[in-house]
């Protein structure tokens, strides 16, 4: 009775859990239709795995997220793993103090963004980037001093790379140059600041003397300003600058006001995370999940020939482009509720 009891209350919390992450009436959410119909993607899953752990310390893998499964299930395997039948951790991250020119090894995702930064023309990068535009007041000096203290409380932002007995490497620096710039452009055309934020989006990174991120205002007429941040894709994803510009917001608001503003400590660093990663591939346990998809992905594999109006070119130049559709409420919503049934 009393397991019985725990699990209602599992599947309750999970239930409530999945509805704010989907942004979803809990009562408009089945417990029993899987979440990836109702929109549940690779962020949310993240969302929702950290919110679980962060309450419940339940440390579900994160492949049970993205395979659809129902809040149901989800409390089904939640239940197993505080039963201890499944297996609760596979290693546990640690804290590796950094050491003054101490050479961390990189991820596997920062692994092959740094090779394709090699490989690919000087011009490509893999930037990640957002511009708003900002009405009214805007005190520069404390958005200055708000991102260098985001700087400086996070080592990834003053990450360096290179290349040490042949292999990439990275470096936490203790000091960069602050990659903040003021640009007087209340003359310029529309179209040159289109063009100028375009250029600033796509600008490669030097990674090797750092830093991979740059921040820049424009000042245009009728004191708005143009407010550009660009990172580069191996130190930052979609989840982590969303991290970063909420607290960057946080301290230019302590700033403004001269209230103190004490943030949580960071328990890890990503260097942290990429000991972890190669540690736990080394590992038995990891050689024997790099079995198992060896074995799941072994054979002939399909080849996905798609039709194409005109031919591939010999080297990739991300050239791309848009195609915009408005789409009539009515017909938005009855597509998505087709999409949530087929």
């Amino acid at each position: 009775r009393d397991r019985d009891k725990k699990r209602s209350l599992l599947e309750a919390y999970m239930h409530q859990a999945a509805a704010d992450v989907l942004g979803l009436d809990r009562q408009r959410l089945s417990r029993h239709q899987p979440l990836d119909t109702v929109g549940l993607d690779s962020l949310m899953a993240i969302e929702l795995k950290t919110q679980l752990e962060r309450d419940l310390d339940l440390a579900l893998p994160v492949v049970r997220f993205l395979e659809g499964p129902t809040v149901t299930q989800l409390a089904e395997q939640a239940a197993a793993y505080l039963d201890g039948v499944l297996e609760k951790s596979i290693l546990p991250i640690k804290h590796i103090p950094d050491v003054k020119g101490a050479a961390h090894p990189l991820s596997y995702n920062q692994q092959a963004l740094w090779f394709l930064h090699e490989l690919l023309p000087a011009g490509v990068s893999f930037n990640v980037a957002g511009a708003l535009e900002i009405s009214g007041p805007l005190n520069i000096a404390a958005l200055r001093a708000a991102f260098a203290r985001l700087m400086e409380r996070h080592a990834t932002l003053r990450l360096t790379f290179h290349m040490a007995a042949g292999n990439p490497v990275q470096q936490v620096q203790s000091h960069l140059p602050l990659p903040f710039r003021e640009i007087e452009a209340t003359d310029w055309t529309a179209a040159a600041v289109q063009d100028y934020l375009v250029e600033e989006a796509y600008r490669p990174f030097d990674l090797e003397k750092g830093p991979a991120l740059r921040l820049i205002l424009l000042h245009r007429p009728d004191h708005r300003v143009l407010f550009l941040l660009v990172m580069d894709h191996i130190i930052v994803d979609l989840w982590s600058i969303s991290v970063l510009v909420s607290e960057l917001y946080q301290y230019y608001q302590a700033e403004i006001t001269t209230e103190s503003l004490s943030l949580p400590p960071l328990e890890f660093e990503y260097t942290d995370y990429a000991h972890w990663e190669r540690t736990l591939v080394d590992s038995a346990q990891g050689q024997a999940m790099r079995g198992y998809w060896l074995q799941k992905l072994s054979g002939r594999l399909p080849v996905l020939n798609l039709p194409t109006d005109r031919p591939r070119p010999t080297a990739q130049t991300f050239h791309g482009d848009t195609v915009s559709l408005r789409i009539e409420a009515g017909m938005a919503r009855r597509l998505q509720e087709l999409g949530q049934t087929v």
